[in-house]
């Protein structure tokens, strides 16, 4: 599996909508400051601002079992989805019988986030109750995210599974880590 990723829309972008929360010029574009931005993913309510909502990433996922690309798919909220399809007219191979398309195959996926949604994704996928493999890309993904500039640092050391980020579990069934 290999990871990589694009911030397609950067934390500049954010500060119009900080000014405009706050009743000042939102035509403003500069970075914040990473205080600010740090500020903007931990809050005291554990909830990231809204304005995080206006950093967005690309991320491209090669070689990923088919079936741990429907645990992703399963989040929507300020994602978009690329993966490739199963249809059988769609590519030259010999598919004549989708049914039995086996669910490990390697295939690629490719979506578009905001860091908002990023964050929230990563409390989910990265929890304990998640399958390895689901576990590994998102593991890949932060690992990805740790080796950018300082923001996208910041949002990498930001994605924890949920008992990590609230110290508490929201599975029926807990792993039992806390």
């Amino acid at each position: 599996m290999k990871v990589k990723i694009e911030r397609i829309v950067g934390p500049e972008y954010m500060t119009g909508a900080l000014r405009t929360t706050a009743g000042k010029d939102m035509y403003t574009v500069k970075k914040p400051t990473l205080d600010t931005f740090k500020k903007m993913i931990v809050t005291a309510g554990g909830v990231p601002h809204s304005p995080l909502r206006a950093v967005n990433y690309r991320i491209y996922v090669e070689d990923v079992k088919s079936w741990v690309t429907v645990h992703y798919v399963r989040h929507h909220i300020g994602v978009q989805f690329y993966i490739k399809s199963q249809r059988t007219d769609r590519d030259n191979q010999d598919h004549s019988d989708r049914n039995k398309a086996p669910q490990d195959t390697l295939i690629n996926m490719m979506f578009d986030i905001n860091a908002n949604s990023l964050l929230t994704m990563a409390q989910a996928r990265l929890c304990h109750k998640a399958s390895p493999d689901t576990r590994a890309v998102m593991r890949a993904i932060k690992s990805e995210l740790l080796q950018g500039d300082e923001y996208d640092e910041l949002v990498g050391m930001a994605m924890q599974p949920s008992c990590d980020w609230y110290h508490r579990c929201f599975e029926p069934r807990p792993c039992g880590k806390l």
